[in-house]
């Protein structure tokens, strides 16, 4: 990132940091649960969370990890993380490790979001003894966090069996060097977990245009095979991919972003635009449902390996 664009990021999200953290879509169960599927998080893992946010990702790994540390860019966002942390205290229930047997690696799904898992019956969480609510909450207790940046993070090679990034990629200037600094953290035999917004090529210049009116800060996103290239091409192996559609209400987004105030007019014109015509232009299947505008975003998790032995 350039010093002009670290600005941007610090306002942004500065701004951002609240309502982001409170806009329900990004507390998604569906998605949390299967990109933990996805990634085999089990109580062993050290795990490192990259461009954290106000903790959703990392807060729900805390339940099983043996170790989260998040890292974010904007301390107003760390803030928001630790607040989660203190409010969470892990409830009353610690999750089983996850595993895939019950999900499908690789595949899309262009349905909505679908109810969580625990509440589909596959195990994913289970009453907890006194004993095991002690663990889980000493786990979520010892969670770290810290200010920092992603082009250059301040662990060690090979620190972390988990390094993941959720909804970040498409704010870095060059997410190659991100991803690569997510390989050097990684343990050999880790695994590296994306999750990000990935709009279809056709659709990728309508998109980009549209989310860089909402949110300045915005650079580009990656279309699935842009993302699993740059994985590829630094030496990592796919261990499982998945594609689905995160929906929201236009209006909920629109009131948790930083918006140009000049922009909201023409954002909100161009969703309905959409939706009126039945034309996807901006990929985003933009439709109304009880007079109430909604959209999907079209969100890719990739988990790759870092191998053994180079």
């Amino acid at each position: 990132m350039t010093p002009d664009h670290d600005s941007l990021i610090l306002e942004q999200f500065t701004r951002q940091a609240a309502p982001f953290a409170a806009l329900p879509a990004h507390s998604d169960e569906y998605g949390l649960d299967l990109c933990l599927s996805l990634a085999k998080l089990g109580p062993e893992d050290s795990v490192l969370d990259v461009a954290c946010g106000p903790g959703i990702l990392a807060c729900a790994m805390a339940r099983t990890a043996k170790s989260v540390t998040g890292i974010d860019f904007t301390p107003a966002m760390i803030e928001q993380a630790k607040s989660r942390q203190e409010t969470l205290r892990l409830e009353t229930l610690i999750p089983a490790s996850y595993n895939n047997d019950t999900l499908p690696v690789s595949g899309r799904d262009d349905g909505p979001a679908r109810p969580c898992a625990r509440r589909q019956g596959r195990g994913c969480a289970r009453p907890a003894s006194e004993g095991s609510l002690d663990k889980s909450t000493s786990r979520l207790d010892g969670m770290r966090w810290q200010v920092g940046d992603a082009r250059s993070l301040p662990f060690n090679d090979g620190s972390f069996t988990l390094v993941t990034s959720r909804h970040a990629f498409h704010h870095f200037q060059n997410p190659s060097l991100v991803l690569a600094e997510m390989k050097r953290v990684c343990a050999p035999g880790g695994r590296i977990l994306i999750i990000d917004a990935t709009p279809d090529a056709d659709k990728k210049s309508a998109y980009d245009a549209l989310e860089k009116l909402r949110d300045p800060s915005h650079v580009s996103a990656l279309t699935p095979d842009e993302l699993k290239k740059i994985a590829t091409d630094l030496g990592l192996t796919e261990k499982a991919s998945r594609f689905y559609r995160l929906e929201m209400k236009l209006e909920e987004l629109l009131s948790a972003s930083a918006i140009p105030p000049e922009n909201v007019g023409q954002v909100r014109a161009l969703f309905q635009k959409d939706a009126d015509t039945g034309v996807d232009r901006l990929g985003m299947a933009a439709h109304w449902k009880d007079g109430v505008l909604h959209l999907y975003y079209p969100v890719s998790i990739l988990v790759v390996t870092q191998t053994l032995c180079e």
